[in-house]
């Protein structure tokens, strides 16, 4: 079946286009620059349109995790002004921590002078102060911060072992107890009974933990450490919590300016006795916009800061700042502008010859600037639309460039293969025909991958999609234009024999006699006049790399034995592939969203270490109790057989239960329950204690208040960390859904292992979405239905081997490889297109010379568009961002395996499986026949072969 009726169709609509190009170059050089001009006004939005990369764009948009948090703020909506219970809070925005640690390795944090200076710590902390309050006022934590209640039992705890007890614990922001406590000790509001403040000390850390109230106060230590009789004798970590109210947009800002003080104030606090770690709302945005800001900012000196200046003590001073965020945003290095550079650079190199005449330089800076100019355009017209703009989209000009540089490459390769006696009306027509057909059958199919990828489940990755769309949609209409235009005034300079630097005429050139492949007859051994006349107008040599394809690299491709090991290997590599794909790891986990040096990323670890124990909580909560059947079952024993399951799973520990609370005090109270009184000695008893307000958020009655219709309860995680986050939430969730009771859980992990679950078949998903699109394109525009089925078939092995060698390269399966798997279908499609579309052409010569003539013709574009590539991205390695690595890896697998594929694996294919009689004939080894047919078939097509002009 042949489709070349659509070919031929576009084929002559771009020869009547380029006519217009020759006519009136300069309006096409004109609209584009003014375009560009106009659309780049959209840039001064990118500050608004910016989106903090917080979790939400790294997970599956409509998750369920998503539907489970809805519904439990639904039911349990809690706001600023309610009491912080800490373990029922769900909302974990504008709340962090602070670690700190003993700055000897393994020192105790309980130790006095240790508490002193965390003591001293925390009071620098609560006078950091912020401007934005009324009346132009200035604000401290303590004007900003969530407030909440002190466990009664603590209070009681410190009766037990202090001589007084204050009102003054009953409320008061969000921090450690521990650090309360030791602050009276110290300031003598309070005093021991009959011990040291050691054992003052430490009876208030084992009493908590023997009271029960390991979750309320032992969760704020780590590394804790025990006696011969199980008591706690230290700890290696102390936790600082704090929670900023932030229920309006007002709220909201000012704890934003506040998180970003405290960043600035403890980067620089300056200690001999304790090493601080810290992690706040905040600190994967500014993380990642340092990242962002070394590809983008201009170089320039960074401002050295004394980190022992007697300002840094002062957390009020303005003048405080980040060191980090410093040196991001004011970077010794910038990656984008060097890489610019260096691929202007790179160009100019490959459209320059040792002729004066026939090289090209300003034609290589208007390639890139035409790219650049499409990638400006790209990304203001999605700003002037209203589209947010996210980190991971500044990557997206190192794919653009590539994918436009390879245009220009395989235009100019197009304009070599012309031959010099026609005129140049003709030859423009023939190069433009064939380049831009070339060049349409890439750009659609890198945009359909693009455009796929709009559709992905991570908000993250359909961002980055569509500017990339939006830049490709750019860089083909800037290539028909733009450069287009150039290259038509280059080619005319060309025929008029001027300088390429100054344009002057040179009078008088230097001959050179033709000195390609040694399959081409000599001059001497021209017979046909024509032949001889082309061979006299060529003053130039042929490209050494094009020619190298058609002779010696063809020579050696099409022998049996050659072929024979490039097929095995390509057997191992599909077998190795395979073997990686199951190996697959998936995900991403926090801390590969910041740099290994940051302070975040060091947060994580010390969290990892010493907290790792006790986690956060898993809320359950059982609904629609009041429609439930009991069959005369008593509730609260069906909601107790209920709460028994999620205790002391894998990883799970106690519960905090209002009945079990409950029970207890009615047995210690000798109250009687029954079905007829239990809602209402629930409300009116239970409910109505101070000690069991905290409760109140876990209980809701249906609209006549006299039955029970949602119950919550609170289970301790444990050892719930990265590796183990998707299994734990399906198993949570299966016990949920097995139960005879409507039941939802939710932890805050959920959000984030969701993309274990949803990487795979997104990935799967769009990789197959965008391969039928693309394998349907091929079969339109290019002539051969048994070409277009190999392509299909390298797109298949291509990502197969991305996937597979990923894990061979230590790169997970997440959202920025899954960016690069949905270029590779168009990358990949990109190098075989070109091949293919050359290669099925001209089907009255035998395959494998048809295979010369399309390895010389495009062998030298895919080789300089691959390279290109690597050298451009290759800048991203020295930013410290697993996200840029992680991109850098992928691109280098899939720009390598793909050009491997369009220069070794496909060329065999297509040959070999190739409906052309004369293959066998051709390629007979015992024919003495084969060397004059090859040289019949090179002299009619040398005419055209040996004139390409470089």
């Amino acid at each position: 079946m042949h489709f070349g009726f659509l070919q031929k169709s576009i084929s002559q609509f771009f020869e009547h286009y380029i006519v217009l190009i020759i006519h009136y170059p300069w309006f096409f050089i004109l609209i584009p620059i003014l375009l560009t001009i106009t659309l780049s006004t959209g840039l001064q939005y990118r500050q608004v349109a910016f989106l903090n990369d917080e979790l939400g764009q790294y997970i599956p948009i409509k998750a369920q995790a998503q539907q489970e948090l809805q519904q439990l703020d639904q039911l349990f909506h809690i706001d600023d002004f309610d009491p912080f219970y800490a373990i029922r809070r769900y909302d974990t925005k504008r709340m962090g921590y602070i670690i700190v640690r003993s700055i000897a390795n393994d020192g105790n944090v309980l130790k006095p002078t240790i508490l002193d200076a965390v003591l001293k710590l925390w009071n620098l902390i609560q006078e950091i102060r912020i401007e934005g309050g009324r009346n132009d006022s200035t604000l401290d934590y303590a004007s900003i911060c969530v407030k909440f209640p002190v466990s009664p039992e603590f209070d009681e705890i410190i009766a037990n072992i202090l001589t007084d007890k204050l009102s003054r614990l009953h409320e008061q922001c969000v921090s450690n107890p521990l650090i309360t406590a030791f602050k009276m000790f110290l300031n003598g509001d309070l005093n021991p009974k009959n011990d040291t403040i050691d054992q003052a000390i430490l009876k208030l850390v084992a009493n908590s933990f023997a009271s029960d109230l390991l979750i309320n106060v032992c969760n704020l230590l780590g590394g804790i450490t025990f006696d011969e009789k199980h008591r706690i004798s230290g700890a290696k970590a102390i936790m600082l919590p704090y929670a900023l109210r932030h229920s309006t947009l007002f709220q909201d800002n000012l704890a934003k300016k506040w998180e970003l003080k405290l960043i600035d104030f403890l980067l620089q606090y300056p200690s001999n006795i304790i090493k601080i770690s810290l992690w706040t709302s905040e600190t994967i945005a500014t993380e990642s916009a340092n990242n962002r800001e070394k590809l983008i900012k201009n170089p320039s000196n960074p401002s050295v800061m004394n980190p022992f200046n007697p300002s840094v003590m002062n957390p009020s001073n303005p003048s405080v700042a980040n060191p980090s965020i410093l040196s991001a945003t004011n970077p010794s290095t910038t990656m984008l502008l060097p890489c610019f550079l260096t691929l202007l650079l790179y160009t100019i190199l490959c459209c320059c010859l040792s002729s004066w005449i026939y090289s090209r330089p300003w034609l290589a800076i208007g390639g890139v600037i035409s790219v650049a100019a499409a990638v400006i355009s790209g990304i203001s017209l999605l700003l002037l639309l209203g589209q947010h703009i996210t980190s991971i989209v500044y990557l997206m000009p190192f794919v653009i460039f590539s994918i436009g540089l390879d245009n220009i490459f395989i235009s100019l390769s197009a304009w070599r293969s012309t031959s010099l006696i026609t005129s140049f009306e003709i030859r423009m027509k023939k190069a433009f025909s064939n380049s831009s057909m070339s060049i349409t059958v890439t750009s659609l199919t890198d945009l359909i991958s693009f455009t796929v990828g709009c559709f992905a489940p991570f908000q993250s990755v359909r961002i980055f999609c569509m500017y990339a769309a939006s830049a490709i949609s750019f860089t083909y209409i800037y290539q028909l234009t733009f450069f287009s235009a150039i290259l038509v005034l280059t080619s005319k300079r060309e025929i008029a024999k001027r300088h390429c630097l100054t344009f002057r005429k040179i009078k008088s050139c230097e001959k050179k006699n033709y000195s390609g492949s040694h399959i081409f007859p000599d001059v001497s051994s021209c017979k046909g006049q024509r032949l001889c006349e082309a061979q006299q107008t060529i003053f130039h040599s042929n490209h050494l790399l094009a020619n190298f394809f058609r002779t010696t690299y063809s020579n050696w491709l099409f022998k049996s034995w050659i072929r024979l090991i490039i097929l095995m290997l390509f057997i191992l590599y599909l077998a190795a592939s395979i073997w990686g794909c199951m190996q697959m790891k998936l995900g991403l986990e926090p801390n590969e969203l910041l740099s290994t040096n940051s302070y975040g990323h060091e947060a994580l670890s010390v969290m990892e270490e010493y907290f790792s124990d006790y986690g956060s909580y898993l809320h359950v909560w059982m609904y629609n109790l009041s429609e439930f059947n009991s069959s005369n079952r008593q509730i609260w024993m069906i909601l107790e057989s209920e709460i028994a399951l999620y205790e002391y799973t894998e990883y799970t520990g106690s519960s905090d239960s209002w009945l079990r609370a409950m029970m207890q005090y009615f047995r210690k109270n000798n109250i009687e329950i029954t079905s007829n009184n239990f809602i209402y000695i629930l409300k009116n008893i239970f409910l109505s204690q101070p000690q069991f307000a905290r409760y109140k958020r876990d209980i809701l009655f249906d609209s006549t208040g006299t039955l029970l219709e949602v119950s919550r309860i609170l289970v301790q995680l444990r050892y719930v960390g990265v590796s183990n986050q998707s299994r734990a939430m399906r198993i949570l969730r299966n016990i949920a859904k097995s139960s005879t009771i409507k039941t939802g859980v939710y932890a805050d992990f959920f959000q984030f292992a969701e993309q274990y679950n949803a990487i795979l078949p997104g990935t799967l998903s769009t990789i197959a979405i965008a391969s039928f699109a693309v394998i349907t394109v091929s079969l339109l525009l290019i002539p051969k239905t048994v070409t277009s089925f190999w392509i299909t078939s390298s797109i298949i092995t291509v990502n197969v081997g991305i996937l597979g060698f990923m894990t061979f390269w230590n790169v997970r399966l997440n959202f920025i490889s899954m960016i690069t798997i949905i270029m590779s279908v168009g990358f990949c499609n990109d190098f075989a297109s070109h091949l293919a579309f050359n290669f099925a052409k001209d089907e009255r010569i035998d395959s494998f010379e048809r295979m010369r003539i399309a390895l010389y013709n495009v062998g030298v574009p895919i080789v300089q568009s691959a390279s290109s590539t690597i050298i451009g991205v290759s800048f991203l390695a020295s930013i410290d961002s697993y996200i840029f690595r992680s991109f850098l890896k992928t691109i280098i697998l899939v720009i390598t395996i793909g050009a491997l594929h369009g220069l070794l694996i496909l060329p065999i294919l297509l040959t070999l499986f190739s409906n052309d009689e004369k293959t066998t004939y051709a390629i007979s080894r015992k024919s003495k026949l084969n060397t004059r047919t090859l040289r019949k078939t090179s002299e009619s097509t040398s005419i055209s072969a040996i004139s390409a002009c470089l």
